[in-house]
């Protein structure tokens, strides 16, 4: 999986289709909130690790939504894009 830069926004996103995989994308776009279920917490964790290890370090954050914006912000994209 590459790092996310400001030059590879699309190729980057197309590789995170293994949080749709994984049940996790709308927990990373922020539009899922906790339910008090354990599953969220493990689908969290793969959010947040999956984007966590392909971002550069100036982005990262343990909140993958938080990251998710940042980056579609920084890069003038579409959030949903």
């Amino acid at each position: 999986m590459q790092m996310l830069n400001p030059r590879n926004y699309h190729t980057w996103k197309a590789g995170m289709i293994f949080l749709r995989c994984e049940n996790a994308l709308d927990i990373a776009l922020g539009r899922e909130e906790p339910p008090k279920k354990e599953n969220y917490q493990k689908r969290f964790g793969r959010a947040a690790g999956v984007i966590y290890s392909s971002v550069e370090p100036n982005i990262r954050d343990q909140n993958p939504a938080r990251v998710w914006t940042r980056s579609s912000i920084r890069l003038h994209l579409d959030l949903d894009d």
